[in-house]
């Protein structure tokens, strides 16, 4: 039989089932047994072994004050297939006996990895054998030596165990979020984090950057990817959201005024009515930041609108490119939002200057051939020939090009 029905559940109710039990592997099990810990040694993310066997954990079964057994349990399944928290090696884990379907056996499930630290990056705590003399029961680490990495070290090598999570990469630097009353927040290991929070007015040091407006218990949503990079290294130190410095943000609120944050470009003197940018508005909005932000629809439109202004502004360049650009309004105003001059209808434009080039050239011809009377005999005007002919080609040329200066591409109405 191997090892690990000879623990756990099975061992714990041997003298206790009488007739009140099931068959689970050929052990008898109670199905009201409480929880156990066991310390993560192995946790299968390959998708090729099967959807079934996706998360399921390996762990070493541990005391009620934690310390290890030395007894494996296989085939640990995660609780919750809605909300999936994969642990780390030598995290430890919650498991608790459950129904299995279709059969009369039970399952080992686990709940999501126990806070040992406080750190959402990692709580890993990898034990020393069942042999080993320890000085105290407590297996913990102070939050100094989880800042240096002492969680890395494992006495428990000579198992042969993996110790180590194959893809992970560990941060230190990894920083808890301060929390307010009533926050609901989920934080990733990376920097990542969910914030379900309102309007908390405080007066400490620990007030919050959304707060300054509005009634305490106003909703916000903060969603974020990656922390400030400027954060201290000491990752135990819990801080705050920083729409500026986060390396992407979505902020949705409802009365909150984001005071901090500031668009790359605010010159409110280019408008004829300058709407109140984001750090100054009191009602619901949705702030996006990042290094760069990319809108892309698949199948059909991206339809922008507003019932005031929309804002493009940018140091370098605004490229529209498209088969056809239509700029529909009342007032449309090119280079100031005083401009005054108004712009040249091209075929009208065109059509003016054909007729004037059409008289000049009647004229021009006239006076080509226009004679000068001394003493009452007629002579060549020869120098208002001249310049009549050269201005005549010259005409004719530009009424056979005036068609050239019409644009194949912008069009006015």
């Amino acid at each position: 039989m191997p090892k690990y029905s000879k623990f756990g559940l099975p061992a714990l109710v041997k003298s206790s089932l009488g007739n009140k039990s099931i068959n689970s592997g050929g052990s008898l099990i109670k199905t009201s047994i409480k929880s156990f810990t066991v310390r993560v040694i192995e946790i299968n993310l390959d998708p090729k072994k099967g959807d079934v066997n996706i998360g399921v954990v390996t762990g070493e079964q541990l005391t009620s004050n934690g310390l290890p057994t030395g007894h494996i349990i296989t085939g640990i399944k995660p609780c919750n297939p809605y909300v999936k928290i994969f642990p780390l090696v030598n995290e430890h884990v919650y498991v608790k006996f459950v129904p299995a379907p279709n059969t009369a056996k039970g399952q080992f499930v686990y709940d999501p990895p126990t806070s040992l630290y406080g750190a959402a990056a990692i709580n890993v705590n990898p034990l020393p054998s069942p042999n080993t003399k320890l000085s105290s029961p407590s297996q913990t680490l102070s939050n100094s030596q989880v800042n240096s990495g002492a969680y890395n070290i494992s006495s428990n090598k000579s198992k042969g165990l993996n110790y180590k999570s194959p893809t992970y990469v560990e941060k230190k630097d990894i920083h808890p979020l301060i929390p307010f009353s009533g926050d609901v927040i989920y934080e990733g290991r990376w920097g990542q984090s969910l914030r379900f929070g309102s309007t908390s007015k405080t007066n400490d040091k620990f007030s919050n950057l959304w707060s300054s407006a509005g009634n305490s218990g106003d909703p916000i949503i903060i969603l974020r990817n990656g922390q400030n990079p400027k954060s201290s290294k000491n990752g135990s130190e819990p801080i705050k959201e920083d729409i500026n410095h986060d390396l992407s943000s979505i902020y949705l609120t409802s009365n909150q005024k984001i005071k901090s944050f500031k668009l790359q470009r605010e010159e409110s003197q280019y408008w004829i009515e300058s709407p109140k940018f984001s750090s100054e508005y009191i009602k619901p909005q949705i702030i996006l930041n990042s290094g760069q932000i990319s809108i892309n629809a698949t199948q059909d439109s991206i339809l922008l609108s507003s019932k005031q202004s929309i804002g493009l502004s940018c140091y370098k360049e605004i490229s529209l490119i498209s088969d056809n650009i239509t700029i529909h309004g009342k007032s449309i105003k090119l280079g100031s939002k005083t401009a005054k001059h108004p712009a040249l209808l091209g075929d009208k434009t065109v059509e003016t200057l054909h007729q004037i080039t059409t008289i000049l050239i009647a004229v021009f011809s006239v006076l080509e051939i226009d004679q000068l009377y001394p003493a009452g005999i007629p002579i060549a005007n020869g120098p208002l020939s001249t310049i009549t002919v050269v201005s005549n080609d010259l005409l004719q040329k530009i009424d056979k090009n005036l068609n050239d200066l019409l644009s194949k591409k912008v069009k006015l109405e």
